[in-house]
């Protein structure tokens, strides 16, 4: 599928927003950027996945999760395994409190295995995200599948239960039941969306007022002084409330993207590259933290007696952190690729037309 420049864009946006979240970053900025920024990532998805009808086949459905697996549960368990077997030496590090035993290592990997960190990795909190995606892509797949042996408008099955799950007070219900129903079925909301959005409408035709985004950007600004939650938290009349917002944030973004890309295209391509690989600093920027952090307060601590197994010390500025949880990983990564990429590529031989 081709690349559409406006969803790599809000990607980008969404990351930086993400790193910046998981910081000590202002509170209005903390509260502002956590009300939209993983649902903009379901969006994001939504803008992406293909049309309904490809899914009223069995054989079609399979082929989809099994591209799933490749594009999300394989990437987790490529950045999520490395560290869960290095744990015992990033405690003998300082990064954690505990170790593991042999029996807490196996059943941490079977953990991993099976989709699950919980709470005895604390550089791959983030990770929940992935699996809530994968799910939710997966459970979308079937009841389009299902609806559409039954005759049953799909929408009329989504939307609500959707819905429920979205003014449910999830916290009253066990975790497990919770990341593996309830924030899937949240999540496929904003996925249906994010089809309607870029997929229904002809986004790119949109004209509106640069006073109608300023308004936008007011409200957003706004909502953290009303609103402390999140995806995972918000429920009943600020899940809605959070919806409009997030709608909103996304049409502003759209134009900021399009009035980059008139009047900066240097930043706007910057933008677009990192929004082409999110993965890598999704699931490593809570890594680079804390080894920034160490290595800072090893040579500032250098001869005292002083424990270093906090995240995040407030002698480095939070713009800091964001801006090397945000570099570090991209380049690594997927600059990586690059060199790997273009030594592939001048390892082959040069084709010859034959006569």
């Amino acid at each position: 599928m081709k690349r559409i420049d406006e969803i790599d864009f809000i990607k980008a946006v969404a990351i930086i927003m993400v790193v910046i979240g998981h910081t000590n970053s202002p509170i209005f900025i903390h509260d502002m950027f956590y009300l939209v920024h993983v649902p903009l990532f379901f969006m994001m998805s939504g803008c992406t996945c293909k049309t309904n009808d490809y899914f009223f086949e069995r054989e079609r459905v399979v082929n989809f999760i099994k591209r799933r697996i490749v594009s999300l549960y394989i990437p987790f368990l490529k950045y999520a395994m490395p560290i869960v077997i290095l744990h015992n030496l990033f405690y003998n590090w300082g990064f954690y409190e505990n170790g593991f035993s042999i029996n807490e290592y196996i059943l941490q990997i079977i953990r991993t295995i099976l989709f699950s960190i919980g709470d005895k990795e604390p550089l791959l909190p983030q990770l929940w995200f992935i699996k809530v995606l994968f799910i939710m892509e997966l459970l979308y797949a079937f009841i389009i599948l299902m609806c559409h042996k039954l005759k049953i408008d799909s929408y009329k099955v989504i939307i609500p239960i959707s819905f429920l799950s979205l003014i449910f007070p999830i916290s009253e219900l066990p975790h497990f039941f919770v990341m593996n129903i309830m924030l899937p079925l949240k999540a496929m909301l904003f996925f249906v969306i994010g089809k309607y959005i870029m997929v229904g409408c002809n986004y790119k035709k949109f004209r509106i007022s640069r006073l109608f985004l300023l308004g936008i950007l007011i409200i957003w600004g706004l909502s953290s002084v009303f609103f402390d939650t999140s995806f995972q938290e918000s429920s009943g009349y600020l899940a809605l409330v959070q919806v409009i917002i997030v709608i909103l944030v996304s049409v502003l973004l759209v134009h900021i993207a399009h009035l980059l890309k008139k009047y900066s295209q240097t930043i706007y391509n910057l933008i677009l590259a990192l929004g082409g690989g999110t993965m890598s600093v999704f699931c490593l920027h809570y890594l680079v933290f804390k080894i920034i952090t160490s290595l800072f307060l090893l040579i500032h601590l250098r001869g005292t007696n002083n424990n270093y197994t906090e995240l995040f010390t407030e002698q480095i500025p939070w713009w800091a952190y964001s801006s090397c949880g945000v570099i570090i990983p991209w380049v690594l990564i997927n600059g990586g690729k690059k060199i790997i990429n273009k030594n592939e590529n001048s390892n082959r031989p040069n084709s010859t037309l034959r006569t």
